[in-house]
């Protein structure tokens, strides 16, 4: 395992004084991207052989989030690599151990022309593989049926990109939380990338509501799925 300690900042949180959605998934995504460099796999050493992750599912369950200028330890667990896939556990913890949220992720390695190439041997034993940690692991794919309510498009502009020139993942969750009514209280976010929007492309958000759930489908102009997250109450 690997972890890094925190103080919530005022930047992180969201209208209520706790840290936000986005605030989580940044830590948990930079908390990768620190165990990824301190392995000796940095981005840049990655992108020197020839190879990016890119993350391709979240499923993150809140338990409670941490208020400003709380004190959290951030914590990820490599438990799977091999082929092209990895998969990581994250925990969100106060000092005490307390579990805040806890999170399962899946990774593709992909060559600098966006094909899936295969993890390279020494990779799982620089991160070293641990075991999965206990959760309620949801399957990777997440249904989407009924009707939805098409809303207003949005364009992808640069302040969204990442460096690998495309939305970060982040960034989708937040445009989809936009869409939802205010004061929901989410206790799971399942979030399952099917591909990249660069800048000058557009996003059509399809908004589907189900009992105690709500799901945003980010589509391109004809109507296939950039990005579904379904967010659950």
């Amino acid at each position: 395992m690997y972890d890094f300690s925190e103080r919530v900042r005022y930047s992180e949180t969201d209208s209520t004084g706790r840290l936000s959605l986005a605030g989580l998934l940044n830590y948990f995504q930079d908390c990768a991207t620190f165990h990824s460099t301190d392995s000796g796999l940095s981005i840049g050493e990655l992108r020197r052989r020839g190879m990016v992750w890119v993350l391709t599912g979240w499923q993150v369950i809140i338990s409670r989030m941490p208020d400003f200028y709380e004190e959290v330890k951030i914590i990820t667990n490599p438990y799977a690599i091999g082929g092209f896939i990895g998969k990581r556990n994250f925990l969100l913890e106060t000092p005490a151990g307390e579990r805040l949220a806890i999170a399962n992720s899946v990774w593709t390695m992909l060559d600098l022309n966006g094909c899936p190439t295969h993890v390279t041997d020494d990779i799982g034993p620089k991160y070293g593989v641990g075991e999965p940690l206990e959760m309620d692991y949801a399957g990777r794919r997440i249904k989407v049926d009924g009707e939805f309510e098409a809303c207003e498009a949005i364009p992808v502009t640069r302040h969204m990109l990442d460096t690998n020139g495309h939305v970060n993942n982040t960034q989708y969750v937040v445009l989809a939380e936009d869409l939802l009514p205010r004061g929901l209280n989410c206790r799971q976010l399942r979030v399952e990338y099917k591909k990249s929007a660069v800048a000058g492309e557009t996003l059509y958000p399809r908004l589907y509501a189900a009992d105690g759930r709500r799901t945003v489908v980010m589509c391109d102009g004809e109507g296939k799925p950039y990005c579904t997250c379904e967010f659950s109450y």
